[in-house]
């Protein structure tokens, strides 16, 4: 199941407990752009309580889509991998610049296994951008069969 089906039922249940006096309706997905990431050569791993540390540094990459374009000029991936290899905690950390020139800085957390990974970004970006610095933002990540290319693909999550 992809991340936009899954994660308005997800959003829409977290909302339920929350509010349980009223009715609450899932929150709307609007795709915001769709990256793609180079990984080097993996560093580690780093042995830690249950499990591993991979250190993966970020070569650089794209971002396009209907809110935002740019150039991804490097960054760090340092997911805590769990359970045998089953369970990651992603922790990415990339920057570049929009295609007009304006420096961004994005951080991605969340949980998933190594091939299907649901996160939330936090996107530091100024200029004609800066809302996106308010938005709340979730990403379904795949990684290709050898963990040398990332595709994330982000969604604003709004409550109508």
């Amino acid at each position: 199941m992809r991340v936009k089906e899954l994660l308005p039922a997800v959003l829409g249940l977290a909302l339920d407990l929350v509010s349980v006096t009223s009715a609450a309706s899932p929150p709307v997905l609007t795709s915001i752009f769709t990256a793609t990431i180079l990984l080097g050569a993996p560093l580690g791993p780093i042995p830690i309580p249950g499990g591993i540390l991979i250190i993966e540094p970020i070569l650089g990459g794209s971002i396009t889509g209907p809110v935002i374009n740019g150039t991804i000029l490097g960054g760090l991936a340092y997911p805590p991998v769990y359970n045998n290899d089953t369970l990651q905690v992603p922790q990415i950390t990339v920057y570049g610049k929009t295609n007009d020139g304006f420096a961004f800085l994005v951080e991605e957390s969340g949980i998933g296994t190594n091939s299907q990974q649901v996160t939330r970004l936090q996107i530091t970006v100024g200029g004609p951008y800066a809302a996106l610095s308010d938005e709340f933002v979730l990403a379904d990540v795949t990684a290709n069969a050898n963990r040398t290319v990332i595709t994330v693909d982000g969604f604003a999550a709004t409550h109508p």
